[in-house]
């Protein structure tokens, strides 16, 4: 992928911090200097977040030093609100954000390679980069409760071995689950309610401290079921350590025999029966709600039926149910669009036109990766951006993310500007992108570089007839082409075959069987070039068949083949195999190879010939008059006119 790299285009388009000399000479254009470490914060700030609103629509080097104050606040406060709101460790703790928010602001530039926090990820991407750096004191106001730091309230148990905590909240999940794959710790696509209130779960977090952190055994959950049923996740969160109901054991034994330092302890896990509130809860979110006010329902039912829940927290389990129509979306706030985009589901084109451009931007970085992805629902623009976001090393010419996104985007003019975006003229063609190529080309420039590059490579082998043909197997257009360019070109039967078997046009691969019979037939007394033929001619369609077979009389009299193309001939048409029936009982050719009979019952002529000898006049035995109307059957019309004339008592034995 090539950008231009000039001033103006690398501050729009480089996902990076600006470099020295471009902060440089905006801090000159702002009449400031290197002491102004809050003004150089800002500009690092625009920079790692320039495809974020609000920058996104800015350029930096345009705008004026209180333009730039007044969209560092913008993003600053909009930025708080945000992570105070997104479940995990910090939700609606504001002290505790901007604390470590100012901390990352205020250090980030000092990284090797400063990086944009995810708020996906924040705990890895903004948290864990703070504390491991130190660059935040850590205090009681500013500790983070974790399963190494759980809520006092929320604690079983707890010794210098073991802590147990209570999971009984879709929030603590999160909190305590922290980093790890169970579905029920996800800040986005969570199952905690389905677990809870759909399974009856009862959960509970264990660390064992004497593990390594990298022990898949160190943090587990165990999920207590009706029935006195015992489940186990582990790190793996994979087979019998999934937690799923249906890997669940009866009795605590089992979770002794699993992890037998909880020997003993079975009095720590007792069942708790799933609340009212909670089966109110499931209810509503389960309830597909269809008419235009969705955020307004959605608040209504948050305050009136269950007045201790976020609107957007039960947003969030919503979505895992229900879809969200086109007709809704101007009635959610910033905070539900936004965890509409983070779910990652998938969205139609009509509600994705709706969203901001942002928040569009955000979707495609995260579906971009996910099959059968179309971006017609983005502009040029915005096209740009993404791609430019997931970078040069995951979506490039070679890769098949981008075959797959061509041939995804149903709109033409979008899916033409990815195909110009992935591929330039200067492309290095070779054997691992020429898949993509085929797919994301023009016409004139395929021509070109089949002309130019692929010949060359294909007449020193270089690429396999399947990668060449599957590559091109959904463009009759090119498809075409190049078995014409085969066609006039190959000159080994053993090699063309290949494409033959996978040609679609009749006609074409009518001429490219005539084409491999006239480089092959010399050579069809070897077994492995008449079963290729074989095989050849058995994907032409009947009618085609029949054009084959008069095309290749003429050789086939006077040529020698192997028996596995005789037969394949001699099966395929009625005609043939009938002729050949009445011949191979007879006295004389009994003992005849099926390849010397078949020149002898492909050509009318010689075959009418034979059939006069075998015709027995006057025959009074019953085993001659049946052989006659079965020679009747098959010879010419005229040979059987003449016959009839002579002998009219076989004109009832032969069908009407």
């Amino acid at each position: 992928m090539k950008y231009i790299l000039d001033f103006n285009s690398f501050l729009i388009k480089e996902n990076k911090v600006f470099s020295p000399n471009i902060v440089n000479s905006l801090l000159k254009k702002f009449k400031s200097d290197n002491s102004n470490i809050e003004l150089i914060n800002k500009i690092t700030i625009f920079g790692l977040f320039r495809n974020s609103s609000p920058f996104n629509t800015y350029d930096i080097s345009t705008i004026s030093q209180n333009k730039l104050d007044e969209l560092f606040e913008e993003w600053y406060n909009k930025t708080v609100e945000r992570l105070v709101s997104i479940p995990g460790n910090m939700k609606g703790n504001k002290d505790v954000v901007t604390k470590y928010l100012n901390a990352y602001i205020n250090n980030i530039s000092k990284l090797n390679v400063p990086k944009p926090f995810s708020f996906k990820n924040y705990e890895e991407t903004l948290v864990d980069v703070v504390n491991n750096n130190g660059w935040i004191k850590q205090n009681k106001s500013t500790a983070i409760n974790s399963i190494t730091n759980p809520i006092s309230s929320d604690v079983v148990y707890d010794d210098e071995n073991i802590t147990i905590v209570k999971g009984d909240t879709k929030e603590k999940c999160i909190m305590y689950g922290n980093g790890y794959t169970w579905c029920i710790s996800q800040s986005d696509l969570n199952y905690y309610t389905t677990y809870r209130v759909e399974y009856k779960a009862t959960i509970y977090f264990v660390l064992n401290k004497n593990l390594d952190i990298s022990n898949t055994e160190r943090l587990c959950v165990i999920l207590r079921y009706p029935n006195d049923k015992f489940a186990i996740a582990d790190k793996s969160n994979s087979g019998n350590r999934s937690g799923g109901v249906e890997t669940a054991m009866s009795g605590f034994r089992y979770v002794e025999s699993q992890l037998p330092w909880l020997k003993d302890m079975e009095h720590y896990f007792p069942y708790k029966n799933v609340t009212a509130y909670e089966k109110k809860y499931a209810k509503f979110t389960k309830e597909a709600y269809f008419y235009d006010d969705l955020g307004g329902w959605i608040k209504r039912v948050c305050t009136e039926e269950l007045k201790k829940t976020d609107p957007v927290d039960f947003f969030r389990d919503y979505i895992i149910k229900n879809r969200v129509y086109a007709n809704q979306i101007k009635s959610l706030d910033e905070n539900m669009l936004i965890q509409l985009i983070e779910t990652g589901k998938t969205l139609d084109n009509d509600v994705l036109e709706l969203l901001p451009s942002n928040l569009r931007v955000r979707y495609g970085n995260i579906r971009l990766k996910h099959r059968g992805f179309d971006m017609s629902a983005f502009t040029l623009d915005e096209i740009d951006r993404v791609i430019k976001n997931v970078g040069d090393d995951i979506i490039n010419a070679n890769s098949t993310m981008a075959r797959d996104l061509i041939l995804s985007t149903k709109n033409t003019e979008k899916k033409n500007h990815i195909k110009n975006i992935l591929f330039t003229e200067n492309i290095e063609l070779n054997r691992n992108n020429y898949k993509q190529f085929i797919y994301g080309t023009s016409p004139d420039l395929q021509l070109k570089e089949i002309y130019n590059k692929i010949i060359p490579d294909f007449e020193k082998k270089s690429y396999s007839s399947q990668e060449i043909m599957k590559a091109i197997t959904n463009d009759v257009d090119k498809y075409n082409f190049f078995i014409d360019f085969a066609i006039h070109n190959i000159d080994d039967m053993n090699d063309f075959s290949d494409y033959v078997c996978l040609i679609r046009n009749n006609d074409l691969k009518l001429d490219a069987c005539k084409k491999c019979f006239d480089i092959s037939k010399h050579d069809l007394s070897q077994y492995k070039v008449a079963d290729t033929m074989s095989n050849i001619f058995m994907m032409l369609y009947e009618g085609n068949r029949t054009k084959f077979l008069d095309y290749m009389k003429p050789d086939l009299l006077n040529i020698k083949m192997h028996e596995t193309f005789a037969i394949t001939l001699i099966k395929s048409y009625k005609i043939l195999n009938d002729r050949y029936s009445v011949i191979r009982h007879t006295d004389e050719y009994v003992d005849m190879k099926i390849n010397d009979i078949l020149p002898l019952i492909i050509d009318d002529k010689i075959f009418d010939n034979i059939c006069k000898k075998l015709l027995v006049n006057s025959a009074t035995e019953n085993e001659d008059v049946y052989d006659n109307v079965e020679i009747l059957k098959v010879c010419s019309p005229k040979l059987k006119k003449i016959f009839l004339l002579k002998n009219p008592e076989y004109t009832n034995l032969l069908p009407k």
